[in-house]
């Protein structure tokens, strides 16, 4: 499942380099470029990093996620440092001269959300399809059954959109997920025979709307009664994220009485451009919403059994500006995600925290804005190769950028998931 948080979340405000730093005290950087939106030590949740491969041996989680500290600290989640949109491999000192540029679009809204879900070159991608739905595809063609379903409308639809026709379309669902579709009146009803019936008559297109209409009805009856022989164990707030989050538990838990060999949801939350949050105010607000939903998503999951076999991720359009305005962030580029679930080699931070905040170097292009060292290809190749695209050939379909990039840009499932 991704959760994914519109508006380019400030990611640096999740996790953030505390203790034990070589070469520069990278907390008191964070708190010189941060200014008023830096969080205190004692706003922090202590982590370590299994890997030890980062400039600093200890980390801090936002306090107000502590069921994403708790997952983490109990091996079910890891982070990924520094991860954006790349078209090839790239750093600060290269933008810096002028020599190269950040792809095309990296700091609009859209252009950055389409790259996220796509996960194609700025310059070079055609169609609509998104790489979820390339997963999807090459599952497909190993006869697997794959459902994939946004339960924010289509918004979900750039991710979970396939290149093949013959792979099954995804389902653009609302937060409250499948709810069965009858008419609600008598003059509905006529309506909907009249076009049911359509298919005796020579009209164009009447058999193709007959059979449209008759699939809705029946993956309505399919869904609706599937998602309510789920029996959620959480208390769910009636807020717009949470409704999806539990439709998405709905969804995994009726995984079997759907037919589904594999199931890919797509969940999202808005609010996240947060140029002007005197204090963090909204981004703390926003990312409690998401740990509350997060806590009951892992509850639910574990009451299922599931625990192993579902992953959770979170993307942005980017990450945003170390450096404050003065009263909150602006647009940048490389920025933090996580990803949780049973099967995660929790406790790890992969990629490269950046280094150089105060002084601009491999990384910072300036204004604590961060060129990505793992690019969106460095997670979606392993989630590929989990979710069962293993050969290399199928993972070039999926992932067509990804031959742009050295082993140490893309992270395994091996290094992943247990």
């Amino acid at each position: 499942m991704l959760v994914y948080l519109y508006g380019g979340a400030d990611s640096f405000n999740i996790l953030v380099p505390r203790s034990g730093c070589t070469g520069r005290n990278l907390f008191n950087d964070y708190t010189a470029a941060r200014g008023s939106l830096a969080l205190a030590s004692n706003q922090l949740l202590g982590i370590g990093d299994s890997n030890g491969q980062q400039a600093c041996t200890g980390f801090g989680v936002n306090a107000n996620m502590p069921n994403l500290h708790a997952l983490y600290q109990a091996g079910d989640a890891s982070f990924i440092a520094n991860i954006g949109q790349l078209d090839e491999p790239l750093t600060a000192p290269q933008v810096r001269s002028g020599q190269k540029s950040v792809p095309i679009g990296t700091f609009g809204h859209n252009t950055a959300t389409t790259a996220a879900k796509r996960v194609l070159t700025a310059s070079g991608g055609t169609g609509s399809h998104g790489v979820a739905g390339r997963i999807a595809d090459e599952l497909a063609q190993q006869g697997l059954a794959v459902t994939a379903m946004s339960f924010a409308h289509s918004e979900g639809a750039e991710l979970l959109n396939p290149a093949v026709t013959t792979t099954p379309a995804p389902e653009m669902l609302g937060p409250e997920g499948a709810t069965l579709l009858r008419p609600t009146s008598e003059r509905d009803g006529d309506l909907l025979r009249e076009m049911l019936a359509a298919r005796r008559y020579s009209a164009l297109g009447a058999d193709v709307l007959s059979d449209q209409m008759h699939r809705a009805l029946d993956r309505s009856d399919l869904f609706s009664t599937a998602f309510g022989d789920v029996s959620l164990t959480q208390a769910w707030s009636t807020s717009d994220f949470e409704q999806q989050m539990a439709s998405a538990v709905q969804l995994m838990g009726s995984r079997a009485a759907i037919g589904a060999d594999r199931a890919i949801a797509y969940v999202e939350l808005r609010g996240f451009d947060t140029h002007s949050d005197p204090g963090a105010a909204t981004f703390t607000r926003l990312i409690g919403e998401v740990d509350r939903a997060l806590g009951k998503f892992a509850a639910e999951m574990a009451a299922l059994g599931l625990s192993d076999r579902v992953l959770l991720a979170s993307s942005s359009d980017f990450g945003r500006t170390y450096t404050s305005n003065g009263r909150g962030t602006d647009h940048a580029h490389g920025g933090i995600q996580f990803l949780a679930g049973g099967a995660v080699r929790g406790g790890r931070i992969w990629g490269d925290y950046p280094r150089d905040a105060a002084v601009p170097a491999a990384t910072n292009a300036g204004q604590g804005r961060f060129v990505p060292t793992v690019p969106w290809e460095g997670m979606w190749s392993p989630i590929a190769e989990w979710l069962g695209v293993t050969q290399p050939e199928a993972l070039a379909r999926v992932l067509p950028n990804k031959a742009n990039f050295g082993q140490a840009q893309i992270l395994t499932a091996a290094q992943l998931f247990q």
